[in-house]
């Protein structure tokens, strides 16, 4: 399933920077998406599953309220899931080109696997609908009522029509039960699938984060023993929940002012269970991200990485203050004037919305910091990518007949320097004579400086981008300081 980073063509180091940002981007879309299908998916089944044999009303309209929370249509389920998994497949097929890395086999697998996934989740939200409709007229006819009126009514018809109608009841139990079925047949082959895709789907940047797992990793097998990807996929997996809880109570409190449900009972019913398991889940993540900083290779790290790690554990200490203060006022008087242990609505909208959009920013930072290591570890391999990819473009010129005239550093100093520049006299910048000398034996920061210019002498206006390839802006640098030295 290689195929795609074979037909990956060369990219310049620009363009390898921009598959990155491109990459954060995609994911940013993603990855909360994901973590909504999965513990939406676990919550509803788990409840459904429950409320079916307790006979619980609430636990299976909440099931059905949790599933139409998240998957709202089609379209949302192919703009936040399908469209942005597949393009993290072309992304990593273009970064990681040339190597013998198996994550864009293993995440292509992740993506068949995550479509059957969500196939089947809409099928389960379908059938829900229609089994909720079945019920209700089951709930609301009796078939030896209606007989029994029948045959009150219509004594002349005799048994024919009382044994059509009772055939036609049997028929349309029959017809609820295999709904019911297929219904929790859905449930539970759409949580195993995204399940699956999930846990591949984690191996598959796991791979990609660790040049050195390039070539130990050779089958998709070997994920599944991997005790780095099970870590990583029990985080993925309380996250999930604890994001999807939250969600909720956003839906249920906040979202047009709160005003979803108004059955108190049932609104009780939800925060009971969803603001402990918002909790419990979300203590654990800065746990898991310590434990990620520990597992990560020295080459995925910088002070980025750390940094959106930390502000990532401050963010999720922040959500969950909030979240201890709304179970505690849940059991006791929101004011001394009060005497209704229930939680005041305005309290609550106002938390629930403030909780919801820390764990937006603690998932933001997450995946920027992801981002940011693997743009890190994949380095020398974005460098070889470019080096790669100037011979590409050299043997296509040279193919094609188009002649490249190679520029001296005099050549361009004279064509792009020297009507602002002079090496002893301002013009419109400072002199060389002035300037340079910070530079001695510094010639990559010139040469960085000449590439990306920046506002430095307050006296002078900033130095434009001159348009100059990296071993053009290299022969310049050269070439001043090389008069540089000759004049002093």
């Amino acid at each position: 399933m290689d195929f795609l980073r074979n037909l990956a063509l060369p990219q310049s180091i620009q363009h390898i920077n921009l598959l990155h940002f491109i990459l954060v981007l995609v994911y940013l879309l993603f990855i909360p998406y994901l973590s909504l299908l999965v513990g939406s998916s676990l919550i509803s089944l788990w409840f459904n599953v429950k409320g079916q044999k307790l006979k619980n009303s609430y636990y299976q309209r909440f099931a059905k309220d949790v599933i139409d929370i998240v998957i709202v249509n089609k379209n949302v389920l192919l703009v936040l899931g399908i469209i942005p998994i597949i393009s993290s497949v072309m992304i990593f097929a273009q970064l990681l080109q040339g190597t013998e890395a198996i994550t864009v086999g293993v995440l292509t697998f992740s993506v068949l696997l995550f479509v059957f996934a969500v196939i089947s989740l809409y099928n389960y939200k379908f059938t829900f609908s229609i089994r909720r409709i079945f019920e209700s007229v089951e709930s609301s006819l009796s078939i030896n009522d209606v007989t029994d009126k029948v045959k009150h009514d219509f004594p002349q018809s005799g048994l024919p029509l009382t044994d059509a109608i009772a055939t036609g009841g049997a028929f349309a139990k029959e017809f609820v039960r295999s709904n019911l079925t297929n219904h929790i047949r859905s449930g539970y082959y759409s949580v195993i699938l995204l399940l699956s895709s999930l846990f591949i789907f984690i191996g598959g940047n796991f791979i990609a984060v660790d040049s050195s797992n390039w070539n130990s990793f050779s089958s998709i097998f070997q994920i599944f023993i991997s005790f780095e990807v099970w870590i990583r996929f029990l985080w993925f997996l309380t996250l999930s929940i604890a994001f999807t809880c939250i969600t909720i109570l956003f839906f249920f409190f906040s979202w047009n002012g709160g005003k979803k449900e108004t059955d108190s009972n049932y609104q009780d019913f939800v925060k009971s269970w969803n603001l402990p398991a918002v909790m419990v889940f979300g203590l654990v993540q800065p746990l898991f991200i310590l434990f990620d900083l520990f597992a990560l290779p020295h080459s995925a790290l910088s002070f980025p990485v750390f940094g959106f790690s930390v502000f990532g554990i401050l963010v999720m200490f922040i959500a969950l203050h909030f979240i201890y203060v709304m179970i505690k006022e849940i059991h006791f008087k929101f004011t001394p004037l009060d005497s209704s242990p229930r939680l005041d609505s305005k309290y609550l909208t106002g938390f629930t919305a403030t909780v919801f959009y820390l764990f937006v920013a603690f998932i933001v930072l997450l995946v920027v910091k992801d981002g940011i290591s693997v743009s890190n570890s994949t380095k020398p391999q974005s460098i070889k990518l470019a080096a790669q990819y100037e011979t590409y473009k050299n043997g296509l010129e040279n193919k094609l007949g188009v002649s490249t005239m190679t520029l001296s550093g005099e050549d361009i100093f004279v064509g792009k320097c020297s009507a602002c520049h002079k090496f002893d006299a301002k013009l419109v910048g400072p002199a060389y004579n002035l300037v340079l000398p910070k530079y001695v034996g510094k010639r990559d920061q010139l040469v960085k400086f000449i590439l990306s210019p920046s506002k430095v002498d307050p006296n002078f206006p900033p130095m434009p981008a001159q348009g100059l390839r990296p071993n053009e802006a290299e022969v310049v640098a050269d070439y001043l300081l090389k008069v540089f030295r000759e004049k002093k």
